[in-house]
Parts: C-alpha cells; sequence; structure tokens
C-alpha cells in the first residue's frame, strides 16, 4: 500500500515509490504515482492537517471541579478512572492532559506514556496557569 499526501501541494505532482521484489533479474523497482492536486478553497482544511493539528484536551479533576470550570473541548476522566480510558483514546494523538494547578496531570501523562501514548504531556501549570497566561480565553463556565 502507497499514500501519497497531497496536504499543501496543488498542480501536478509526482511521486516514486521504491520496491524491492524476488525478481532476480529485476531486484528493485520504481513505480511512479502521478496525478492532478486540486487546490483546496481558502476555507477548507485536509483530513492530513486535521490528523495533524488534532489533540485531545484531558481534564483529570473531579466531575464536580470540571462543572464549574473547563477548557473549551476538554473531556472530563478523573484521575482514577484513566485507565479505564485507555483503550478509548487514541494512541498516536497528542493528549494533554490537566488539573488545578499540574501535579495530578503530570502523574496521568506519565502514566499515559507508559501505556505507549508516546505523545502524552501535562499542561505546566494547569488551568490555574493556563488562566493566569490568558485569562479566562478559551475557559467555560456554568
Amino acid at each position: 500500500e502507497a499514500r501519497v499526501d497531497t496536504s499543501h501541494f496543488s498542480g501536478l505532482i509526482s511521486k516514486g515509490v521504491y520496491v524491492d521484489t524476488n525478481d532476480p533479474v529485476a531486484p528493485h523497482a520504481v513505480l511512479t504515482i502521478t496525478g492532478t492536486v486540486i487546490p483546496l478553497a481558502d476555507y477548507q482544511i485536509t483530513p492530513g492537517d486535521v490528523k495533524y493539528l488534532f489533540y485531545v484536551l484531558l481534564d483529570v479533576r473531579s466531575p464536580d471541579a470540571y462543572a464549574m470550570s473547563h477548557l473549551l473541548g476538554a473531556i472530563n476522566v478523573p484521575s482514577g478512572e484513566l485507565a479505564d480510558w485507555f483503550q478509548r483514546l487514541p494512541q498516536n494523538a497528542m493528549i494533554i492532559v490537566y488539573d488545578d494547578r499540574g501535579p495530578a496531570a503530570d502523574a496521568a501523562a506519565q502514566s499515559l506514556q507508559e501505556a505507549g501514548f508516546a505523545d502524552a504531556r501535562s499542561l505546566a501549570g494547569g488551568l490555574e496557569g493556563w488562566i493566569a497566561a490568558f485569562g479566562t480565553s478559551f475557559v467555560l463556565f456554568p
């Protein structure tokens, strides 16, 4: 299987795929993929770019704390329930974990990394650090 990511390309493209074969006469082959990439409109985004930009925001505080305020787009998975979510979370996406100040998020990010989520990170300073840096931008309140 070969795929060509045409993100940020337009017009004619030609890409080569190098293949090793078991043919003694031609042990190496080059397959060429050609095509015309139609540019996107200014208001469109490619699936490849969405995957590149995709992340999961994980609030590991209690449901009550989450209900009081949380970052826009965050899902609430209390730290004690995190292991139950390992099968539901995308293995190859960035997972940004936060709590109020950081310590519980640090432990959660380490736990996620140990479970194979290589791109799990904790938000330095937690939600309080976010608010100190950016005010309440992107913070939802009831």
